[in-house]
């Protein structure tokens, strides 16, 4: 298989065939510290994240990055791909607990160029909320989110702001995939909805408004705030009808709106909002994306979504 189409399948498919997708990983040989960069991102989400093994996460981190011990060109320049690569490679020894090898190879991210080393670690910080929320350590994934958070709205960097606002969506949706959350957890996926929308509207595009607010419906309604659901998917269709078309998106964010027309007690626009995703959904031709909307449309009318 090309290693770009690996990494895009591993993407598509890593949610419902984590498995495989990372015996896929296991097996890839990157040519390039780009191609190992983008391995190592897949990696650290599949088997660490969705698998919760970061033994062997680290396993083919430690693989990978030792075809790449080269960390300039002839000419001087940094490689391309080899900062993204350490900080991956740190990312699976930190939540691996090997510390002591995690620092070291921070001292070797930040020699690589000293005037992006703050920006370097605040970026390299910014990924481990999500795993540490999503392989159970919460209150050490809240701490270093939120004191990301000052640090991060300083910044004028587009990159910094992009990937701040990618952390709070990662943050956000792996609370809100939770089957309960505590009121702390709770309180932390609203807050990481926000903040995602407050950075994406700093760096991103109408796209990303739309979908930060789309994420803040979700969140609402699993919080117990319909009313405030309804607003966010409201303003989330009128980006669209404003922009351009999307009607992927508009068929989950109706079914959102009608999630909490129906916990609101609103019969009919419940009913016309499900009518309407639907009749979106019915032009689906991926079986993933018709899958995925079934499970969506479970919870909105409030049934145990299908496994």
């Amino acid at each position: 298989m090309d290693f770009d189409v690996l990494i895009e399948q591993g993407w598509k498919d890593h949610a419902r065939a984590s498995a495989e997708v990372a015996a896929r990983v296991a097996a890839a040989q990157p040519a390039t510290a780009l191609q190992a960069a983008a391995l190592l991102r897949l990696s650290n989400h599949v088997l660490g994240e969705h698998l919760n093994d970061w033994e062997q996460a680290l396993a083919i981190a430690e693989r990978v990055a030792a075809g790449f011990e080269q960390d300039f060109a002839d000419d001087g320049t940094e490689i391309p791909g080899i900062a993204e690569m350490l900080s991956s490679l740190i990312v699976a020894q930190t939540l691996d607990g090997d510390r002591m090898a995690a620092l070291t190879n921070q001292h070797r991210l930040h020699a690589l160029s000293p005037s992006q080393a703050s920006l370097r670690q605040l970026k390299l910080s910014g990924q481990l909320p999500g795993p540490l929320v999503r392989t159970g350590r919460f209150e050490e994934g809240a701490a270093i989110y939120r004191g990301l958070l000052l640090p991060a709205r300083q910044q004028n960097d587009s990159d910094v702001q992009r990937s701040m606002a990618i952390v709070s969506n990662n943050l956000a949706t792996a609370l809100l995939e939770q089957s309960t959350r505590t009121p702390q957890q709770s309180e932390l996926m609203q807050q990481a909805a926000q903040v995602a929308l407050e950075f994406w509207l700093r760096c991103g595009t109408w796209v990303n408004h739309e979908r930060a607010l789309y994420l803040q419906a979700l969140v609402a309604n699993v919080a117990g705030q319909a009313q405030q659901a309804l607003v966010f998917a409201d303003q989330a269709l009128a980006l669209i009808e404003a922009h351009g078309s999307e009607p992927v998106d508009q068929a989950f964010i109706l079914l959102t709106r009608a999630h909490a027309l129906r916990v609101l007690g609103n019969p009919e626009g419940y009913g016309h909002a499900l009518a309407d995703a639907q009749a979106l959904a019915d032009a689906f031709d991926e079986a993933d994306l018709k899958t995925w909307f079934a499970e969506e449309k479970a919870r909105a009318v409030g049934q145990t979504a299908p496994v």
